[in-house]
């Protein structure tokens, strides 16, 4: 128990209170992680049931991790409330102004969540137990489930860190929206100096951090089932894309000696002289002239020129 150094209430019931948004929030927002990561995560497991490579990383999951909560937060109210006007710009207590801040929180959360599951799909499917179930006639859905459990069950750990990080995003939406949840009061008490505030929100939020762990814990031993106890499971190695470019093109021939070196030390392939092209730097003759009009005596006495001269237009690597 203890008192506000601001307000002198108890900041016991005001913690609760506000906590109990933050978590109505974040369960929306993860909400709609889900619904995103499961959007990204459905080609990577169609394309391994399929038995097609399939890159790792792709375009959408990247795009939406680089949308940070406080960007994508005012974007949503200036796009949605502002000129669409069909939600309401700030406030809780209604489904309507749950929409933005979830979606905030929600997108670069999915978008993460969704990256990290699909390349550990796509890396289990290259894993040798998949060719040995679909040898035996296990496929479709039978697969896809235990590569699913196989895939998620070393990233338990890693859900969990991002539930808590939440947290830290819904400071900014929070205050951007006018919650008033545990990130908005934590915020303020901090600019206030309210200490007994201050602690009581802390302690909330390692709470759920310690909770969150023992949740994810508890999900990895559903998912590994009896193996839980026989050692550590890892997350899936890597799978690896290599390719081999068909040219090579080096602007003269001292690079194109340092690139064939290099690759013949790297990878003991001495075809790869025959890839390289070399390509000297060139000019637009249509713009540049060697017989063209010659700089007027006023400019060349301004620089100090007094004899012939040549334009270097590089640096000293080239």
């Amino acid at each position: 128990r203890g008192r506000s150094w601001v307000s002198g209430a108890d900041v016991g019931p005001d913690a609760v209170d506000a906590s109990g948004v933050s978590l109505s929030l974040m369960a929306a927002a993860l909400g709609v992680g889900v619904v995103v990561a499961a959007a990204l995560v459905l080609p990577a497991l169609r394309d391994g049931l399929r038995g097609r490579p399939r890159p790792r990383g792709g375009a959408a999951s990247a795009v939406l991790i680089s949308l940070p909560e406080y960007l994508l937060a005012p974007i949503l109210m200036l796009v949605l409330a502002v000129y669409l006007r069909i939600l309401p710009p700030f406030g809780w207590g209604s489904p309507e102004k749950v929409i933005m801040p979830a979606l905030s929180l929600g997108l670069p959360t999915g978008g993460y969540l969704g990256g990290l599951v699909s390349d550990a799909v796509t890396a289990t499917f290259s894993e040798r137990w998949v060719a040995t179930w679909s040898t035996a006639g296990i496929r479709g859905r039978p697969l896809a489930g235990a590569v699913l459990r196989r895939a998620l069950a070393p990233l338990t750990g890693q859900v969990a860190l991002v539930v808590v990080a939440l947290t830290g995003g819904a400071v900014a939406v929070e205050k951007i929206f006018a919650i008033p949840g545990l990130g908005r009061e934590l915020l303020d008490a901090a600019s206030a100096q309210d200490v007994p505030a201050l602690q009581a929100q802390i302690l909330l939020l390692l709470a759920l951090a310690l909770t969150t762990g023992v949740i994810a814990g508890a999900v990895r031993r559903l998912l590994m089932g009896r193996a839980a106890g026989a050692g550590g499971l890892t997350a899936p190695p890597p799978v690896e894309h290599p390719g081999r470019a068909a040219r090579v093109i080096a602007v003269n021939d001292g690079v194109a000696r340092s690139v064939a070196e290099l690759v013949n030390a790297a990878e003991d392939d001495d075809a790869w002289e025959q890839r390289i092209r070399v390509v000297p730097n060139g000019i637009d003759t249509a713009v540049f002239d060697a017989h063209g009009p010659s700089a007027s005596e006023r400019a060349r006495a301004e620089i100090g020129l007094s004899g012939p001269y040549f334009v270097y237009a590089g640096t000293a690597s080239e």
